[in-house]
């Protein structure tokens, strides 16, 4: 039997014309809004100009905190503690990609903190007696964290990535727009789409147990859209439709409708928030090195029927009765999608990554304790994964 919570009090705003309610969204929760955004693009491709357009003339105070990297460091949220309390926001506005989003939710979470080590707090708390609210303008495809209470930060400083957040943390609206993404690039939508299939892939999407078909049905129409959209994108950047099709399967991803038996096996996401943590990899494209490897890891007598199923619903593999066949065929029609069409990288090597640290990477991944999922990896399944990403 199916056993699950599911909540979203994330309020969406979905189109060209949806920028108009944000000044609205924002009042109910005060007058001071500070804008958190990235190191530049939301400027570039004029996301932020039409937000603060939007905001004149409602009697609004804002501010703007700039310069919010790809991958942030919890003593960037440290810095950005310091600066809203010296402004002292009603509510926070978040207008970039994941990175910014999660960053917004994070000082969510540490405004009204009474500790200085947020690490440790972060670490200790999955609720909040106390947050700022949180709007959303993402300007990126793959995160989804635009629509759920977690965000990923860094402590450089010991070489860990890892998820924190509640459902306290969780944006109170989001404002989609395709357009606000016309600024990304192939390569780009090509890694965000990676980690929507991974968001999908580390929601329960397999599992050894019995299984709610409908959710089955939900996340396979996810990864199709995926699939789908992005061969469109592919060919044709300008292609509103399948653009649009991506940026809305990259909400349902990760918003917390796709997952099942209150588990969430992470096990993809793990390995390669700790090569980004290490190596400074985009963590979409790290994403798609590890995705179709972990896959083939996984195939065994037990698990084969899962991703034969899987192989034949997403990439339309005839089955013809060997199982461990189709869904080898599966791993081979993955690995094809991603480096293929999508053109993403394969190899850890290309990245900087020697194959002489695979074996400390890979204790790096497990220092904490095995992963159980799907496949539960120790060091030594890490490493064998990773091997096969050189």
């Amino acid at each position: 039997m199916s056993s699950f919570i599911f909540q979203n009090k994330t309020c969406v705003y979905f189109g060209q014309d949806r920028l108009n309610n944000l000044p609205h969204v924002l009042k109910r929760r005060g007058r001071r809004v500070l804008i958190l955004t990235g190191c530049g693009s939301a400027e570039r491709n004029g996301t932020l100009d039409q937000v603060t357009g939007y905001l004149e003339g409602y009697d609004l105070e804002t501010d703007i905190f700039r310069g919010i990297g790809s991958d942030p460091d919890v003593s960037k949220i440290s810095e950005l503690v310091s600066f809203s309390k010296r402004f002292k926001p009603d509510v926070i506005l978040a207008v970039g990609g994941g990175a910014v989003i999660d960053s917004a939710k994070a000082l969510s979470a540490a405004y009204y903190a009474e500790e200085d080590d947020l690490w440790s707090y972060f670490a200790k708390n999955r609720c909040y007696d106390n947050v700022l609210p949180v709007a959303a303008v993402p300007t990126t495809i793959g995160t989804g964290s635009e629509m759920n209470g977690g965000f990923v930060l860094s402590d450089k400083e010991n070489g860990i990535k890892r998820g924190f957040g509640s459902f306290d943390t969780q944006p109170v609206a989001a404002f989609y727009n395709p357009r606000f993404t016309d600024g990304l690039s192939k390569r780009q939508i090509a890694a965000g789409a990676a980690d929507i299939i991974a968001h999908v892939f580390d929601s329960g999407y397999f599992t050894k147990g019995p299984r709610m078909e409908l959710l089955w049905s939900l996340q396979t129409g996810v990864i199709r859209s995926v699939i789908r959209n992005a061969r469109e994108l592919m060919k044709d950047l300008s292609n509103d439709g399948a653009r649009e099709g991506l940026m809305w399967a990259s909400a349902m991803g990760l918003n917390g409708f796709l997952y099942e038996n209150l588990k969430q096996d992470a096990s993809i996401h793990i390995i390669g928030h700790q090569i980004s943590a290490d190596y400074n990899i985009p963590h979409g494209e790290g994403i798609a090195v590890v995705l179709p490897r972990w896959l083939r890891s996984c195939i065994c007598e037990e698990t084969a029927g899962r991703i034969a199923r899987f192989g034949a619903d997403c990439f339309d593999i005839r089955q013809d009765g060997d199982v461990l066949k189709t869904a080898e065929q599966a791993a081979d029609s993955l690995e094809s999608f991603l480096y293929g069409e999508l053109a993403l990288e394969k190899s850890l090597l290309k990245y900087g990554v020697p194959e002489s640290g695979f074996r400390e990477l890979s204790r790096r991944v497990v220092r904490f304790g095995e992963i159980f999922g799907f496949l539960k990896l120790d060091e030594e399944a890490v490493y064998n994964i990773i091997c096969k990403c050189k």
